[in-house]
């Protein structure tokens, strides 16, 4: 078995606990996204950050990827993200939305649970490039630098085609079926995971840099100045001006990315299982799955929501909004615990092998 990297972990906890936050905003609290600094803040890193780590987490160093392995691993992945997300996202759909099978596949965000999906298909395209390399390369190790290539050109392409999403309405429908529009936006984010853990030693020489760390804070500080505060009352949707907000947000997750991965590796002792936090962000790192398919179901409404974008207070809503999604996540990690007692619901809802 592969050993963990508790600092990783650790990191996939935070981001978990920030998507949850970000919900408690949106489904508790009223709040739009954006609205509000510190949402604006999270939002511009935080699901890049997710796929990111996805990416880094499903690269597997020296899998040689013949058809028949592509075959299981392609199975087994439609069996964690597909058959716990039908589950959880339909019973939420009917007690939540009071609708059925075909309201939850039609909504282009599963009403919340379309990340499990998105991830399957950026999976699958992996593992098809993977075995595209061994095929090219039969005689001889796995390529990195052509993977690396293949998974720049492939974003590149997925990249292009979320501009056409709202310009044809029969292809957005039968997108929606599929995630594909957010797999277009978000898989240059799992592309340099997936990078960054074929080269993490020059990875982490490149961010060990203190010229290149100050570029970094300084940049994304730029980038987001631009992005939220010049041209938040821009009504302009010419194709020019969405492909330079396009690029704003990529830069951004870019450099968020960079930022947050780095502080999480730089201080790994403090996130290691030697602490009592480490340990704590470490369990909810690796019950990703179970939470995300849970905490909507703990999303119930409350009235005061508009008074963080009213008096837009950082400090209280950090601390208000991150003690409900503490709240939250440990209360999915109770009924997950309850739930795993069961080997069948284990295996067969949150993806534990058989």
């Amino acid at each position: 078995m592969k050993q963990r990297i508790e600092f990783i972990d650790a990191l996939r906890g935070f981001t978990m606990i920030l998507v949850v936050f970000a919900h408690v905003e949106t489904f508790m609290l009223s709040i739009d996204p954006g609205t509000t600094f510190i949402s604006r803040l999270f939002l511009s890193f935080r699901m890049p950050l997710f796929f990111f780590i996805s990416g880094y987490l499903s690269y597997k160093e020296g899998k040689i990827w013949t058809v028949n392995v592509w075959k299981t691993s392609v199975w087994n992945k439609f069996r964690v993200q597909l058959i716990p997300t039908a589950f959880f996202g339909l019973l939420y759909t009917y007690l939540f939305r009071l609708g059925g099978f075909l309201d939850f596949f039609r909504n282009y965000h599963k009403f919340g649970y379309w990340f499990t999906i998105c991830l399957l298909g950026m999976l699958v395209i992996m593992y098809t490039i993977n075995c595209v390399v061994n095929l090219l390369n039969k005689n001889n190790p796995p390529s990195r630098k052509l993977t690396s290539l293949l998974l720049i050109v492939v974003s590149m392409i997925l990249w292009g085609f979320k501009f056409i999403y709202d310009k044809y309405s029969g292809i957005a429908t039968i997108s929606n079926y599929f995630c594909f529009h957010q797999v277009c936006v978000y898989f240059p984010f799992f592309a340099f995971g997936v990078i960054a853990s074929e080269y993490k030693i020059k990875f982490a020489n490149f961010l060990d840099n203190e010229v290149i760390q100050a570029c970094v804070y300084v940049a994304f500080g730029v980038v987001f100045y631009l992005k939220n505060m010049l041209n938040e009352t821009t009504t302009d949707t010419t194709l020019i001006f969405l492909v330079y907000r396009s690029i704003q947000d990529i830069i951004l997750g870019v450099l968020g990315i960079c930022i947050v991965y780095n502080f999480f590796r730089k201080n790994s002792s403090m996130f290691s299982s030697a602490t009592l936090f480490g340990r704590q962000l470490q369990r909810v790192g690796s019950r990703t799955l179970d939470i995300y398919m849970l905490h909507y179901f703990f999303l119930t409404k409350i009235s005061f929501g508009n008074a963080f974008v009213r008096d837009s207070n950082i400090v209280c809503e950090l601390l208000f909004v991150g003690a409900l999604a503490v709240v939250i996540t440990y209360c999915c990690l109770f009924v997950s615990d309850m739930l795993r007692t069961s080997k069948f619901f284990s295996v067969f809802l949150f993806g534990m092998h058989k």
